[in-house]
């Protein structure tokens, strides 16, 4: 059987054709996909993983002006997809490809296959979205990258807006809807009111909100300066607006890991404007230390009985004597590690066995805060390198690319590493699909640009 899905490209762009509706609704639809993806992942980034898969479908069905799908045509997909992917994206799909299989691997000698296995299962369907969605907008016309990069930037705003708008506002949407839909009524974290309705919700539940703005906002950047490029003023002007909204944000929110993540990322792209070759090899060096050598680095950094850890905020030094337990238990196992997923599941283990243990005292977690960490815990040696070619082919490509798109892609590989070090763990997939969407929206940008270069050169101008 046959299902075929046609778009006929020159009657929908002909001014005389009765499909020129139907070229244009193709564009919008791009357009709003990529706005709403960029919206709710900000708005709510539990959800990433939905996001993803729609906008996915989207580009399925409207990136190609014919899609037919046949036995004969699925046999040949690895070809397709290989033939729709660069040199350097190849390098970076193959890298991922490689760590997720060692972790698969690893069920083999983990404690409990079941729960590596249908972790990975999970995010292997994330990679594929991922894969899916870059091999679509490769396929796609000059003017619906163009288009789509204009969602990204509109949706991105908007949610920046709502974000700053909820910490202005101690939460208000958010607190009305909740007690409009009945959802959440029994979290520990929420004030209730006699009545039972929400009376305050804390600012920490936007930390994954700002986290995941932390690594989106340089996508933004790109798309700002490429879309509003023939405009200077412009330009300068809507770039000091994405600033000015999201360095409020920033401050009065309650998540530490954006704040150093955003830092990181500026200080990167600041570098980079001043001297790129200084900047790239200064981050591939800061790669190499935090895959391959975490180790050393948290035991020099934050040894076990130093004094001043006692004076870091109460987060700071609860990591602290999570990541060095950490470093002891991953000693037993450095080359292979105990199993991916096994962090969570050995902590749940602990908990059932053992009297619960106070804070501030060495512990395993649900994760180690710290994905470099956990990948030694979890994937030993191997995983570490495995870890390690997975950034050094982004940051390969991104040394490929030109003008402000190189600096801009650095700085967004920066936050992303800095949000690794410092929170939150490897296998989460809201994290997983946010920083895989965050990368897909740099993609449109580079892609605009190239587009709007190309053009220019064929004019002459």
């Amino acid at each position: 059987m046959t299902v075929q899905l046609s778009f006929n490209s020159e009657a929908a762009h002909s001014p005389v054709s009765p499909y020129a509706f139907q070229g244009a609704l193709r564009v919008n639809i791009l357009e709003w996909s990529a706005a709403c993806t960029a919206f709710l992942l900000l708005v709510a980034p539990r959800g990433s993983f939905i996001y993803l898969g729609i906008f996915c479908i989207c580009l399925a069905l409207f990136a190609t002006n014919r899609c037919t799908f046949t036995v004969a045509n699925i046999q040949r997909l690895p070809n397709t997809i290989r033939s729709a992917l660069n040199r350097q994206e190849a390098f970076v799909a193959w890298a991922i490809l490689a760590l997720l299989a060692f972790a698969a691997l690893s069920s083999f000698w983990a404690l409990h296959p079941g729960r590596t296995l249908s972790k990975l299962t999970q995010i292997t369907v994330v990679y594929l979205m991922f894969l899916g969605t870059v091999v679509w907008v490769n396929r796609l016309t000059a003017i619906e990258v163009w288009q789509m990069a204009r969602g990204v930037v509109h949706g991105s705003l908007l949610g920046m807006a709502y974000l700053a708008f909820e910490l202005a506002s101690g939460r208000l949407i958010t607190t009305e809807l909740l007690n409009l839909t009945g959802l959440f009524s029994n979290q520990q974290t929420f004030t209730y009111a006699s009545d039972g309705s929400i009376l305050n919700i804390p600012a920490v539940s936007l930390n994954r909100n700002v986290t995941v703005l932390s690594m989106l906002f340089w996508p933004v950047l790109l798309g700002l300066m490429c879309w509003l490029k023939p405009w200077p003023r412009t330009r300068n002007g809507a770039i000091l607006v994405a600033f000015a909204i999201i360095l409020p944000i920033l401050v009065y929110s309650e998540s530490e890991t954006a704040k150093i993540a955003f830092i990181a990322g500026s200080i990167c792209l600041f570098l980079a404007s001043a001297n790129f070759a200084f900047a790239y090899w200064s981050t591939a060096l800061a790669w190499i230390s935090v895959t391959l050598f975490i180790i050393p680095l948290t035991l020099v950094v934050v040894p076990p009985d130093a004094d001043y850890i006692q004076h870091l905020p109460a987060s700071a030094q609860d990591r602290t004597e999570i990541w060095n337990y950490t470093i002891n238990e991953t000693l037993k196992s450095p080359i292979i590690g105990v199993g991916a997923v096994m962090t969570r599941y050995i902590h749940n283990s602990q908990i059932k066995t053992e009297p619960p243990p106070r804070r501030f005292q060495p512990r395993l977690s649900h994760h180690t805060h710290n994905i470099y960490l956990q990948t030694w815990f979890e994937l030993g040696l191997v995983g570490a390198l495995l870890l390690f070619f997975v950034g050094t082919s982004v940051l390969f490509s991104s040394k490929k690319l030109n003008g402000y798109s190189a600096k801009i892609v650095l700085a967004q590989f920066a936050s992303a590493a800095v949000v690794g070090l410092t929170s939150y763990g490897m296998w989460q997939v809201w994290l997983i699909t946010a920083v895989f969407t965050s990368a897909v929206f740099s993609s449109l940008a580079i892609k605009n640009t190239n587009s709007i270069s190309t053009r220019r050169g064929r004019s002459g101008r």
